[in-house]
């Protein structure tokens, strides 16, 4: 039998938006999850009961296959993709920003018709990037799922505000990317603007903790040790938060979407006058915004507080961001892949046990296995075969 493939070699962080699809889909369909060789560890430790494979090492088994491919940022793979001409079944990770540009360099931008991306299906998390995917491939069917990664957080009764409350501080990566250019200095993290105020969140009438993109990791985590200020993950924040306060990442509508408030830490270099997307700045009132740092500890004392017009527009915007927060988002990913594939003739094979032969009947003449076959002979081939006879036009699938 052909098989669903995973391939996600950029950070580790983006099997967590994936994983829960696998688990959904069904086993005879699972194929291999192809991670970087850098992550494997990680991520087998956190999900033991995923079949990853070493991508680098096992290049050779994801060109051979032939079944459709799940994948979220693709920059570095997608090249793979297209010379293996495996059909992507695209998933966005995260709340799907975009920050307003149309060659964004993300799994939007990848989804453009030059780059020779055959897409079966995207599946996307909210109103916001279907809206703009649907622009930009109208031809590809779109279907709304949620977010897959929070699906056991949005089944959970609500959580109890902690005495004393628990912030956690996030900054996401304070970079300078030469493929973003000038964009990559207007959606940076604020790390820079307001690491120096740290210490005044120490010592008040909440616990603090720290959370940091992993690429912020050998840049931050030591000032945050000096501080004595304990890092978490956001599974962490997740569990134990009731506040969450962060710059420029998808984890802040992931938080808000439990039900709890989030603060918004703005920097100048922010362009309130240009729409970027969620963050900036068309979802970016679902919290209370910061733009100084002095302003930072009674903005704190505020959204612990939660006032009701906060806490109605926070949902609100959630809706639009990820309507549905029923727990279903992976089974409803995973019907709709099953069902794409349906709808795809060629992936009718998928449903076929790979060690039963089909029949087929040759298109043109050529010799197979010492045979001489003209136009409109049958024979029987194992579907991967088949499917790569097919691809070379010397073959169809079916009988007589």
């Amino acid at each position: 039998m052909i098989h669903i493939d995973a391939l996600v070699i950029a950070l580790s962080r983006i099997v967590d938006h994936i994983v829960p699809i696998w688990r959904e889909l069904p086993a005879n369909l699972r194929g291999n999850f192809y991670v970087p060789d850098k992550e494997y560890k990680n991520v087998l430790k956190k999900y033991p009961d995923v079949n990853f494979q070493i991508f680098e090492k096992h290049i050779w088994a994801f060109r051979r296959e032939k079944g459709p491919v799940i994948a979220s940022i693709l920059s570095s793979v997608i090249r793979e993709i297209v010379t293996a001409k495996r059909k992507t079944i695209l998933v966005e990770h995260g709340c799907g920003d975009t920050f307003g540009i149309d060659s964004i360099k993300n799994p939007l931008s990848l989804s453009r018709k030059n780059d020779n991306l055959d897409i079966l299906i995207y599946l996307a998390p909210g109103h916001h990037p279907a809206k703009v995917f649907k622009k930009l491939r109208p031809e590809v069917p779109v279907k709304l799922i949620g977010c897959p990664k929070m699906d056991a957080w949005h089944i959970r009764p609500p959580k109890p505000r902690s005495d004393p409350p628990v912030v956690v501080i996030s900054f996401t990566w304070d970079w300078q990317d030469q493929q973003w250019g000038e964009w990559a200095k207007t959606i940076r993290g604020t790390w820079s603007y307001y690491k120096d105020f740290l210490p005044q969140l120490k010592n008040q009438n909440w616990k603090i903790y720290g959370n940091l993109h992993p690429k912020m990791w050998s840049k931050a985590a030591v000032v945050f040790k000096d501080l004595g200020i304990p890092l978490i993950s956001f599974e962490e924040a997740l569990e134990i938060g009731d506040l969450y306060i962060c710059d420029q990442s998808s984890t802040i509508f992931e938080f808000a979407s439990t039900g709890r408030p989030v603060v918004l830490l703005n920097a100048p270099w922010y362009q309130k006058d240009i729409q970027q997307g969620l963050r900036f700045w068309k979802a970016a009132n679902i919290g209370m915004q910061v733009n100084e740092p002095d302003k930072l500890i009674s903005t704190i004392e505020m959204a612990l507080e939660d006032p009701e017009i906060i806490r109605k527009r926070r949902e609100r915007i959630i809706n639009y961001i990820y309507p549905i927060r029923d727990g279903t988002a992976s089974k409803k990913a995973a019907e709709a892949i099953v069902s794409a594939i349906k709808k795809d003739p060629m992936f009718d094979l998928l449903m076929r046990p790979e060690n039963k032969k089909i029949p087929v009947i040759a298109e043109k003449s050529f010799t197979f296995n010492n045979r001489k076959l003209n136009p409109g002979d049958q024979m029987y081939l194992y579907p991967e075969k088949a499917i790569r006879m097919q691809e070379k036009k010397l073959i169809s699938i079916g009988k007589k």
